[in-house]
């Protein structure tokens, strides 16, 4: 029974690819993990941002008494 690569989480359907003797489509699956990593990543700091400007909103508002 044939391995659906699109079920797979990238990492692991990259392995599987070379696994397999198809480097092209691995390469497209690495590439597709750094993408979901560097999503990952830059969501992380927008929310870490969005946690900062809370507290900067909060201390402002209790600095003008506002």
């Amino acid at each position: 029974m044939p391995i659906d690569l699109m079920n797979l989480p990238a990492g692991e359907a990259e392995r599987l690819a070379y696994a397999e003797g198809f480097p092209g489509t691995a390469r497209l699956f690495a590439r597709i993990a750094d993408m979901q990593r560097a999503l990952g990543d830059a969501t992380a700091e927008i929310e870490t941002l969005k946690d900062e400007i809370c507290a900067l909103e909060s201390r402002l508002a209790d600095a003008t008494g506002g």
